[in-house]
């Protein structure tokens, strides 16, 4: 009989399999033949463990989500309250992941690609609600009244995430992905947010 042991390292080689076959492959072309062939175990194993190659496409996605949300739980950033300090730590951090997550980063770039529609559908919706429980739980405490204008901040959360996705975006696209340059550009978008938004005694 197996020990706790070896059936964790099964599913975890099936984990990192659907990591790096997903990324590369995308949802619709990896089948559950290939995942079984590349993970070195019998179809019978994959489907105890995930119910369907969706199931299993489903969980890492959240699972990669956990990995970037217990990272950031560490790095203990309550003591943040200026908005645009958190947005760069919280970013800067996401990158750092995704540079000792390599498999878990492709994943999630291919995510953002993804077209097929048995689970296209659902992943934009969870990445909302990620993204506002998110936010919701800093803004309790950040300091609002360093803005020129509170009702601005809609407007500045789109624009920051619409470029967090552009970025995203130049790494699916680019071979050599540059973090440390891109990185700079992004704290340089911030920062010019920062110039133009809050009151000049905060700057």
């Amino acid at each position: 009989m197996e020990t706790t042991k070896v059936i964790q390292h099964k599913r975890n080689r099936i984990i990192n399999t659907g990591y790096r076959l997903f990324a590369i492959n995308g949802y619709k072309n990896t089948t559950t033949d290939m995942l079984t062939k590349d993970a070195g175990i019998a179809k019978g194993l994959l489907f105890y463990y995930f119910k369907s190659k969706k199931d299993l496409y489903m969980y890492l996605y959240h699972h990669s989500l956990e990995v970037i949300m217990t990272e950031l739980e560490k790095k203990h950033y309550e003591e943040v309250t200026d908005f645009f300090d958190f947005i760069i730590h919280t970013q800067d951090l996401k990158w750092q992941i995704m540079k000792k997550y390599p498999f878990i980063l492709q994943f999630l770039v291919s995510v953002i690609k993804e077209e097929s529609k048995e689970v296209k559908d659902l992943i934009p919706q969870q990445v909302d609600v990620d993204i506002k429980i998110h936010l919701d739980k800093f803004m309790t405490k950040a300091d609002l009244y360093k803005f020129k204008n509170p009702d601005d901040i809609e407007t500045i959360i789109n624009l920051i995430t619409l470029c967090s996705k552009g970025a995203m975006k130049n790494l699916a696209e680019c071979k050599d992905y540059d973090y440390d340059l891109e990185r700079e550009k992004f704290q340089e978008i911030i920062l010019m947010l920062k110039r133009n938004f809050y009151k000049e005694e905060y700057l």
